[in-house]
C-alpha cells in the first residue's frame, strides 16, 4: 500500500523554523520585526519576543547601519537579493559576524522582507587567522636569503620564486614563472631528483 503523501502545513513550516539553525526575521518596509525566530536566542542570547516591534536597524554595527539600510530598501524595490555580511550586537554586548540574505513576501495584501541569517564568527576568525598566516608566509618567502621556489607537484611549472632564488641564478622573473626546473636547468644532470622528491612527498602526505 502506497504511504499518504507528507502535507507540509503550517505547523511543519513552523516547526522548520523553530529548530533551524538559520535565524529569520521578517520586517515591516519601516524595517521594525514583526517576527523573529527562536534561533536568535540559542546564537545571538535575544528572546524572540523582546526584539519583536523593535528596529532591525538597533541591533546592528553603527558603521554597517547605511549600508544595510541602502540593502533593505534595494531588497523593497524588487533588487535580486544577495548574501552580505553585517555585524550584530549580542544579548552579551559582544558583536557577531552573520551572513545574510533578504527576500520581498506578500502577506494579507502588505510587503514583508524575509532576513534569513546565518552566525559566521567562527568562520570569520578561521578566515581572518588564515590570512594572517599567508601574509607572513609571503614576508618570510620574499625577504629570505634562501633559495625559495614555488611549483606545481603536477605540473613542475613554477608558480613564484624570491628574489634571492632570482639574483643567485640569474633570472628575471618573467622568464622563469611558468616554466619548469628542468626546462631551466636547475637540477642539472640529475632532474630524476625532483620526481623522487615529489614521490616522498605524496608518501608522506597518505
Amino acid at each position: 500500500m502506497d504511504e499518504e503523501p507528507l502535507q507540509f502545513d503550517g505547523a511543519l513550516y513552523r516547526s522548520v523554523v523553530d529548530h533551524g539553525r538559520d535565524m529569520v526575521t521578517l520586517c515591516d518596509p519601516a524595517g521594525r520585526i514583526v517576527f523573529q525566530s527562536p534561533a536568535v536566542e540559542r546564537e545571538l542570547g535575544w528572546s524572540a519576543a523582546s526584539m519583536a516591534g523593535r528596529d532591525v536597524m538597533d541591533f546592528l554595527h553603527p558603521d554597517d547601519v547605511a549600508r544595510i539600510r541602502r540593502s533593505f530598501v534595494e531588497v523593497l524595490t524588487g533588487e535580486p537579493s544577495h548574501r552580505i555580511r553585517l555585524r550584530m550586537r549580542a544579548a552579551d554586548g559582544s558583536w557577531h559576524a552573520l551572513e545574510s540574505s533578504g527576500t520581498v513576501i506578500r502577506h494579507d495584501g502588505h510587503d514583508l522582507v524575509l532576513v534569513n541569517s546565518r552566525d559566521v564568527t567562527e568562520l570569520e576568525a578561521v578566515q581572518r587567522d588564515v590570512r594572517i598566516a599567508r601574509e607572513l608566509l609571503a614576508k618570510f618567502f620574499s625577504s629570505s636569503r634562501n633559495l625559495k621556489s614555488v611549483s606545481s607537484m603536477t605540473t613542475g611549472k613554477l608558480t613564484d620564486v624570491n628574489e634571492a632564488w632570482l639574483s643567485t641564478l640569474g633570472w628575471r622573473r618573467e622568464e622563469v614563472i611558468g616554466r619548469t626546473s628542468t626546462e631551466l636547468g636547475c637540477w642539472g644532470e640529475d632532474a630524476a631528483a625532483r620526481q623522487r622528491i615529489i614521490g616522498r612527498l605524496h608518501e608522506l602526505g597518505r
